[in-house]
Parts: C-alpha cells; structure tokens; sequence
C-alpha cells in the first residue's frame, strides 16, 4: 500500500467497500424476503461500481507503468552567433517531463582564418566564447578562448529534477568589445534519466579517503 499512488489507494478503498455492499446485499435479500427486490437493486448497484471501480485502478495501475523515453536529445548541425559584447544569446531549449536527468552539452566553436591585413588591420587574437547550460537553479558554464583557423570542442553537464515539466537551456555569448559573428557547429543538447541525483562538493570527502 505504500507504494501506491493516492489516486490508486482511493479506487482501491471504493472496490472494497461496493464489493461489501454487493455482499450485504445479497445476504440481506435472503433474510429479507418483503424487501428482497430492494436489496437486490442494492447488490446489483455496490456490484456495478466495483467492476467500474476496478477497470479504473486497472487503468491507473498500466499508466504508472507507461515511462517517459530514457533518453531525451535535441540538436543543430550548426548555429550562427551573432553576440553583442557580453550578450547571452539563447542556442538552444530542451523540453523535459517532470524527473530526475544528467544532462550534458556539447558544440563545436569555429573561428574562420584571420583575414588579411587590408580588410583587417588590427591584430586578431581569436574569440573568447562562454557557455551556459541551465537546468533551473542548477548549472554549469565554461569558457574557451579559439584562435583564427582553428575549432575547439566545448562540453557541459549538470544534474538535475525537475518536480514539473521544464527546460534545459544552452546559452552562448563573445566576451568581446565588438560584435562578432562566430559559428557554433554540431550543437547537442542530451538529457539522460535517472532514477535520482545527489550533488556533493568534492572537498566534503573524508580526508581518510584521500
């Protein structure tokens, strides 16, 4: 009984007590033979809630057992961020049902080769680009620095429950004084879950362990 939902424990109570009431019915009706058809009306009646009552928690019992898929992902072959300096810029949302998730981020952050020194004078140290993923009060962020011509990989995770239906959130921004326009490629949002989290610090290992 303790693992059954309220829902579950109700229907179960209301089977109980019409199948009783069939009983009594019927035993009635035969001690009672001037109000026989009363208490025959009575067990058909209480007979008739049980059986709707049991289909019901038979319904409720097989859509417990319906779970939503193990692995949820969501991704882009490729996203142009066009930043302002500091500005996060939404890549992308994962709609998520109510559970416990390890989800993890991961993108591809392309810097095209410097252009040559008549279209761009200055001197061009590359991009610095920072990532967010959000997972209500829970997330993690990461900031990589990539040089004209090359791809670095940026890769994030965090854990999570969500009580109700959520999102999780990738966000990106230039840490620039200029706007700039950077493409973000083979960007993937994964979700994974879990029957639970627990989230401790690391330094709170004993230090007997170490």
């Amino acid at each position: 009984m303790e693992q059954l939902s309220p829902w579950s424990r109700a229907f179960l109570a209301l089977v109980s007590a019409t199948l009783g009431l069939t009983v009594f019915g019927v035993v009635q009706a035969r001690r009672d033979a001037r109000r026989r058809r009363l208490w025959i009306t009575v067990s058909t009646a209480g007979g008739v809630v049980s059986v709707c009552a049991a289909l019901a928690l038979a319904a409720t019992a097989l859509l417990s057992t319906v779970e939503a898929a193990p692995v949820a992902i969501g991704f882009d072959d490729e996203f142009t961020l066009r930043s302002q300096a500091d500005e996060d810029i939404r890549v992308g949302a994962l709609s998520l049902d109510a559970g416990s998730y390890l989800l993890s981020a991961k993108l591809s952050v392309d810097e095209p080769p410097k252009k040559p020194p008549k279209e761009a004078p200055e001197a061009d140290g590359g991009v610095r680009i920072t990532c967010r993923l959000d997972a209500e009060r829970d997330w993690d962020i990461v900031s990589v620095t990539v040089r004209p011509g090359d791809s670095t990989p940026v890769a994030l995770s965090v854990a999570h429950t969500y009580r109700k239906s959520g999102w999780a959130f990738l966000h990106c921004r230039v840490t620039s004084e200029q706007p700039r326009t950077t493409a973000l490629k083979q960007v993937k949002i994964i979700a994974l879950r879990v029957d639970s989290t627990r989230i401790t610090q690391l330094s709170d290992a004993p230090a007997s362990n170490i």
